[in-house]
This record gives structure tokens, sequence and C-alpha cells, in this order.
């Protein structure tokens, strides 16, 4: 009977303290995915992997996504970002004040490449 002292005590609420994942490595992960599909011909799925979610959705939703990963491939953008994440994995970003954004510098003809936290997940702002 709960509260009369008898039967096994209540044991305190389980608190999890799992280690945060460190921005930098999250970020590393993200860039490695990209890498591998982008070298596997895989478009579409490093677009998923990489892109601001809710791009991802306006796309889909407004039957976009299609053209949208057919010119990705068709106008180069596949071998650019490529590149600029080759590149991003040699370097190490600045993030901001929260840690919420990470800047990779540009260099050579690659732009600056700029990744954003969004719920647990680091996707390409730009």
């Amino acid at each position: 009977v709960p509260g009369c002292g008898k039967g096994p005590p209540a044991s305190a609420p389980e608190t999890s303290t799992a280690p945060a994942i460190d921005p930098a490595a999250a970020i590393a992960q993200q860039i490695d995915t990209g890498i591998k599909l982008l070298q596997e011909g895989k478009d579409k799925e490093a677009l998923e992997a990489l892109a601001n979610p809710q791009d991802l959705k306006k796309w889909k939703t407004s039957g976009e996504w299609d053209g949208v990963a057919k010119d990705f491939k068709a106008n180069g953008k596949d071998a650019e970002l490529l590149a600029a994440l080759k590149l991003a994995k040699a370097q190490t970003p600045s993030f901001n004040d929260k840690k919420t954004v990470a800047t990779f510098p540009h260099e050579g003809n690659a732009k600056e490449l700029i990744f954003e936290k969004r719920g647990k997940n680091w996707f390409i702002r730009n």
C-alpha cells in the first residue's frame, strides 16, 4: 500500500545526464555524410541531409523538389558543395555565442559555409 511504509521504497526519478555532443564534432559528422553522399552521386540524399528542413518541406509540398534536385546537379552545385565540404572538413569553424551558428571561412573560389543548429541537428544555412 503506497505511503504506509510497507513495500519497496519509491525510487527517485531518473535523470538523464547524457553528455552534450560537441558542436564541432556534430558538424564534422554532417560534413562527412554530405561528402560521402555527393561522392556516391546521391545528390537528393545529400540535400535531404544538409538542407534546412523548412526549405525541404516547402520544396516537397509545393512539388518543386524534383526540379530543385535536378537543377542542383545540372548547374554544378553538387560539385561546388562537395568542394566546400572538403575544404570545411580541414578547417575549424567559428561559432556564435550560443553555439548555434558555425561559419567556415572561404578560400579561393569556395564561398564561406555556414551551418545552423535546428533542434538537435546542424544544417547548411547558405
